[in-house]
C-alpha cells in the first residue's frame, strides 16, 4: 500500500515539474535575458503564496475536529476498615526503691547511736533555711569536741566584739584628747611668742608633738576597722562550729525504710563513711523493659495497673518516665512505673492496740549472772509513779504466751520495778540495763516495747505487724488496659502523597471519580501508617485507592480494577 500524500507532495506534483523544466531549458548563464528571470521568480513567490494557502485551510480543518476522551485511569483500591482496639497489654516489671541512699557521716568522730534496722523513718525537710519537718535521727555521733568548739568560737566572738565596741572606742578617744591637748600647747607658745616669751625650739617641739597625736589618732582608727574584720571571722568560725556540732546528728533525708546498718554504736567514722542505707519504699518504682514497637504505643503519664502476689487488688500506676533512647546491645527502651506501696498487716482496732518488739527478762551477764536480772531500756518506762514495764500474759490462759503467733492476743500488766545502775549495749542494737528490784516480774516473762501512750492494765495487744505489699526485687505484672483510637486509620504506604514527614493526603473514589483527602501522618512500620483525616472526615468504609494514587489528580475520572481487604494488600 502506498503510502499517504503529505502536503509538499502535493506542492511537488503542482509546481515542481515547472520549476525542473526550467532548471533544464536554462542551462547557461546568457540563456534568457533579464526580463525572463524577473518572470520566472515572480512565478515561483506565487506559487509559494499559493502553497501557504492551502497548509492554512487544510490545518484549520483538522482543528475543528473533536479531541478523543481520554480513558478512565485504572486504579486497586480497599475498603478502610475501622480502626482496632487495642487489647489490654501486660509486661513483666521488677519491683525497685524510688530513692536508695547510703547516709553519711558530715563529721568525724565515735558513733554514740544508731536507729534499728528495719525501722521507717521520717525525712528532714528543711526550705529556705526553715525547718518544715524536724524527722527522725538516723544516728547521732559525740558531739563533745564540737560543743566545745563551738564554745571557744562563741568566746572569741564575745573577744573580737569587747575589743570593737569598748577598747577602740576608749583608744580613739585618748587619741582624739592628746591631739586636742597638743594644740592647745602650740597656740599658747605661739601667743608667748608673740610676747618675746618663748624660743623657736619650743614651737618647734610642739608642732612635732601634734603630728605624733594626729598619727596616733590615725593608727587607732585604723585599727577599729581591724577589730571589726576580727569580729567578722569570728563570727563566720562560730557558724561552722556551730554547723559541725549539727551535723553530729545524722537525721533521715528522705522518709523510708532503715535497710541495713553499716556502722554500729561505738564505731569510728570518717567525713564520707557510710552509716546506715536508706531506702524509700512509697512510693516505689517498677521497672519493664519493651521493645521499640512496644514503646511507641506507651507514653509517658500513661496509666497501668501492677498486679503482685502480695495484694488482692491491683494497684493503679502511671508511666513515670520512658528512655528517650533505646539499649545499642538490645534495642529495647525501660518504662519507669510509680505507684503507691500500700502497708498491710495489724496496726491496731477492734479493741486491740498494737505494741512493738517484744523481749524476754533475762539474766544478766554484767557480774554474776545469779545476782542480776537485764532488761532491754527500750521496755522500761517512768512516771510520777515511778518506774514500771509492760508484761504480756496470754489472753487464752496458758503459761506463756505464744510469740510466734503473728496473730497472738496478749493482756498488758503494768509491773513495777526499780532499775540498777549498770547499762551495756548489745550488738549496738539495743541497751540493755540492770534491776535492782523486779517486783512480780519472773524469769523470761516477755516485756512489750513501744506500746500506746493510752494503753491501760489490763487492755489487750498485739505485736504490731505491718509489711510492704511491694518489696524491692519481686517480679510483678503491668497491665495497660485496651483503648481504641477513633480518629486514626492505618493504611498501606503506597496510598499516600507526601506534602512532609507529617503530612500528606490520600485519594478516594466516590461515583468512579478521585477525591483529594488531606491527613496527618502518625507512627509507620515501613509497611503501613496510621493518619488521621482533619476535619469531619471519616475514612472508614471509604474506597481507598492504593494502587495509582501517585498518578492522579483531584477530581479525575478513574476505573476500579481490584478491590482489596486488607492493608497488606491481598485481592478481594
Amino acid at each position: 500500500m502506498l503510502p499517504f500524500p503529505t502536503q509538499a507532495d502535493k506542492f511537488e506534483s503542482l509546481f515542481g515539474h515547472e520549476q525542473r523544466k526550467s532548471n533544464r531549458t536554462n542551462k547557461g548563464p546568457n540563456s534568457m535575458n533579464n526580463q525572463e528571470t524577473v518572470k520566472i521568480r515572480s512565478t515561483n513567490a506565487s506559487a509559494i503564496c499559493c502553497l501557504a494557502l492551502l497548509c492554512n485551510v487544510l490545518a484549520s480543518c483538522e482543528q475543528t475536529k473533536e479531541a478523543p476522551t481520554p480513558s478512565p485511569r485504572p486504579v486497586s483500591v480497599m475498603i478502610v476498615p475501622p480502626p482496632s482496639t487495642e487489647g489490654a497489654r501486660t509486661l513483666a516489671g521488677i519491683v525497685k526503691p524510688w530513692a536508695d541512699e547510703d547516709v553519711s557521716a558530715e563529721v568525724t568522730g565515735r558513733i554514740e547511736f544508731v536507729e534499728e534496722q528495719g525501722r521507717q523513718l521520717e525525712g528532714r525537710w528543711v526550705e529556705s533555711d526553715e525547718v518544715i519537718v524536724e524527722g527522725d535521727v538516723l544516728a547521732r555521733i559525740d558531739s563533745s569536741a564540737y560543743e566545745a568548739a563551738v564554745r571557744a568560737a562563741e568566746a572569741e566572738v564575745e573577744r573580737a566584739r569587747v575589743h570593737l565596741e569598748e577598747v577602740i572606742p576608749a583608744l580613739i578617744a585618748e587619741a582624739k584628747a592628746a591631739y586636742e591637748r597638743e594644740e592647745e600647747e602650740l597656740r599658747r607658745i605661739e601667743r608667748l611668742d608673740e610676747q618675746t616669751s618663748a624660743t623657736r625650739i619650743e614651737i618647734i617641739r610642739a608642732q612635732a608633738a601634734i603630728k605624733i597625736a594626729s598619727a596616733k589618732l590615725s593608727s587607732v582608727q585604723a585599727e577599729e576597722e581591724s577589730a571589726r574584720a576580727n569580729l567578722a571571722v569570728a563570727k563566720a568560725r562560730l557558724e561552722t562550729a556551730q554547723l559541725d556540732l549539727n551535723r553530729t546528728t545524722l537525721y533521715a533525708p528522705f522518709t523510708g525504710e532503715l535497710a541495713a546498718v553499716h556502722k554500729e554504736a561505738g564505731g569510728y567514722v570518717n567525713i564520707g563513711t557510710p552509716v546506715g542505707r536508706l531506702v524509700m519504699m512509697d512510693p516505689i518504682l517498677v521497672e519493664a523493659t519493651v521493645s521499640a514497637e512496644t514503646a511507641r504505643e506507651i507514653e509517658t503519664n500513661d496509666n497501668a495497673l501492677v498486679i503482685s502476689d502480695s495484694w488482692e487488688e491491683p494497684l493503679r500506676a502511671k508511666v513515670y518516665y520512658k528512655s528517650t533512647t533505646a539499649d545499642p546491645r538490645t534495642l529495647t527502651h525501660t518504662l519507669s512505673i510509680i505507684t503507691r506501696n500500700p502497708v498491710q498487716g495489724f496496726d491496731g482496732g477492734d479493741g486491740v492496740k498494737p505494741i512493738g518488739n517484744v523481749f524476754p527478762l533475762q539474766y544478766s551477764t554484767i557480774g554474776k549472772p545469779s545476782e542480776f536480772i537485764v532488761l532491754y531500756e527500750q521496755s522500761l518506762f517512768e512516771d510520777e509513779q515511778g518506774h514500771y514495764v509492760w508484761k504480756l500474759e496470754p489472753a487464752d490462759g496458758e503459761n506463756q504466751p505464744a510469740i510466734r503467733n503473728p496473730n497472738e492476743v496478749f493482756i498488758a500488766r503494768r509491773v513495777a520495778v526499780v532499775p540498777g545502775d549498770k547499762r551495756r549495749t548489745f550488738q549496738g542494737i539495743a541497751i540493755t540495763r540492770t534491776l535492782k528490784d523486779i517486783g512480780t516480774l519472773n524469769y523470761f516473762d516477755y516485756l512489750a516495747q513501744d506500746p500506746p501512750p493510752d494503753l491501760q492494765d489490763g487492755d489487750l495487744v498485739r505485736v504490731r505487724s505491718l509489711q510492704w505489699s511491694l518489696k524491692p526485687g519481686a517480679i510483678v505484672e503491668v497491665v495497660f488496659p485496651g483503648r481504641t483510637r477513633s480518629a486514626t486509620s492505618r493504611v498501606p504506604v503506597t496510598a499516600i502523597r507526601y506534602s512532609s514527614e507529617s503530612t500528606g493526603h490520600v485519594f478516594v473514589v466516590r461515583n468512579e471519580t478521585a477525591t483529594r483527602v488531606p491527613v496527618q501522618l502518625g507512627v509507620i512500620d515501613g509497611v503501613s501508617q496510621e493518619v488521621t483525616v482533619d476535619g469531619d472526615f471519616d475514612l472508614v468504609g471509604e474506597a481507598l485507592v492504593i494502587r495509582g494514587a501517585q498518578y492522579l489528580s483531584d477530581g479525575e475520572s478513574v476505573r476500579v480494577v481490584a478491590t482489596l481487604n486488607t492493608t497488606s494488600g491481598e485481592d478481594h
